[in-house]
């Protein structure tokens, strides 16, 4: 379920349900630097960029909504009731 590919090969991206405690700790960022694939019932991360030594890995919380320009992705995590500056 790569939302990501999917939306390249313009189709709809196939959602997924788990528990992958350790992913639970990723914090949110607009520009994150990890990137998740399910497989199986194994969720994979990536670096989507290179990553330094002792930096925070981070990951989106708005799946698909994630591409969405960013006063859109704002007005989605507002709307979920996430508040920041």
């Amino acid at each position: 379920a790569d939302g990501a590919a999917a939306m390249l090969r313009h189709q709809k991206p196939l959602g997924y349900v788990g528990l992958w405690a350790e992913h639970a700790l990723l914090n949110h960022s607009c520009a994150p630097n990890t990137s998740a694939v399910v497989i199986g019932d194994r969720m994979l991360l990536h670096a989507a960029a290179p990553v330094a030594a002792g930096e925070e890995l981070t990951r989106s919380y708005l799946g698909a909504a994630g591409t969405l320009p960013a006063p859109q992705r704002a007005a989605a995590l507002r709307e979920a009731g996430w508040e920041f500056p």
